[in-house]
C-alpha cells in the first residue's frame, strides 16, 4: 500500500516518513494470491465455519453493554451473546449501535470528524495486453493508480481478454455530484492516453465505479497514527475497533489488517 490524498500537501510528513521507514525495512514488494481478493475470504471462510457461524443479510442494531462490559449483538433478526466483539466498520459508525455515552470524548471528537476520502474506478476490458507491466503503478501530482491483473494472474478473464483497472481520488468532500464524476473520468482518461496514447482506442468493454468512501481515514496530520483511537476501547471491555480509522500500523488497507491481527492477539492472549 501508499499513502494517497486527493491533496498532497496536506498528507502527514509523519506517516510518509514512518511508510517509508517500513517498506525499506521489510526489503520485498507487495504480493496478491492468484484469483484476487476473494482467494482470502474464502479462506478465511473454512477456517470460520470450522468453530463457528457466519450470518448474512443480517443488520446490526445494537451493541449492549452491562456494567461497562459487552454482552450481548443485536441485529434485526436475533440477539446473540458475545465476550468479545470486533467492530470491523469505519469508527462513526459504531456510533449508531452505542450512541454518544459511552465512548471517550477523544474517540467521540475523531469520529465525528473523520475526513474519508472518494475514489472513480474503471475497469478496461481489451483483446490484446496494454503494456507488459506486471507491477501496480502509482501517480504523484495526479493521484492515480493502475493495476494489470491479466498480466500477472490470467485467470481474471476468459483466454485472449486483458482487464486492466484504474482508479483516481474524487476531489475533497465528495457529495455524489454527477458533474464532479464526469470531470474527474475525463482527468483520468486524459493522463491514461498521455501515457498509453493506444490503449483507450483498444478498449472493447468498460465498467465504472463510484466508491464513496474509499479509504474511511485519510492520513492527514489530525488524524495519523498518533491521532487515532485504540484498537481496544478503554471504556467498553470487550469491545475492540479493526479498520483504517484507528490505531493500527501502515496506511489504507495495512491499517485494516494490523488492526485485525493486534486484536485477535489481544482476544487470544497472545
Amino acid at each position: 500500500m501508499t499513502i494517497m490524498c486527493p491533496t498532497p500537501n496536506k498528507v502527514s510528513a509523519g506517516e510518509v516518513i514512518e511508510f517509508l521507514q517500513r517498506a525499506f525495512k521489510a526489503k520485498i514488494g507487495i504480493g496478491k494470491p492468484r484469483g484476487g481478493s476473494a482467494q482470502l475470504f474464502s479462506k478465511l471462510k473454512k477456517q470460520i465455519d470450522k468453530n463457528g457461524e457466519i450470518h448474512l443479510n443480517e443488520k446490526a442494531q445494537k451493541i449492549i453493554i452491562e456494567n461497562g462490559i459487552v454482552t450481548n449483538i443485536k441485529t434485526d433478526k436475533a440477539t446473540y451473546c458475545a465476550q468479545n466483539i470486533i467492530f470491523a466498520a469505519s469508527l462513526p459508525l459504531v456510533l449508531d449501535l452505542l450512541g454518544n455515552l459511552l465512548l471517550p470524548k477523544a474517540t467521540l471528537d475523531y469520529a465525528n470528524n473523520i475526513e474519508n476520502s472518494s475514489s472513480l474506478t474503471i475497469d478496461f476490458i481489451t483483446d490484446r495486453p496494454v503494456t507488459n507491466i506486471r507491477s501496480s503503478t502509482l501517480g504523484v501530482d495526479i493521484p492515480i493508480w493502475a493495476r494489470f491483473q491479466s498480466n500477472t494472474d490470467d485467470s481474471f478473464t476468459p483466454h485472449g481478454k486483458y482487464i486492466s483497472t484504474w482508479g483516481i481520488m474524487l476531489p475533497w468532500y465528495f457529495d455524489g455530484d454527477t458533474k464532479t464524476v464526469e470531470q474527474t473520468e475525463k482527468r483520468l482518461k486524459d493522463t491514461i492516453t498521455t501515457i498509453f496514447p493506444d490503449f483507450l482506442p483498444m478498449v472493447i468493454k468498460e465498467r465504472k465505479t463510484v466508491v464513496p468512501v474509499m479509504n474511511g481515514n485519510v492520513l492527514t496530520t489530525a488524524q495519523s497514527k498518533p491521532h487515532r483511537p485504540n484498537i481496544e476501547c478503554p471504556t467498553i471491555k470487550g469491545l475492540y475497533f479493526i479498520d483504517d480509522t484507528v490505531k493500527g500500523d501502515g496506511c489504507s488497507g495495512d491499517i485494516s489488517f494490523s488492526s485485525a491481527m493486534i486484536a485477535a492477539d489481544k482476544i487470544l492472549g497472545v
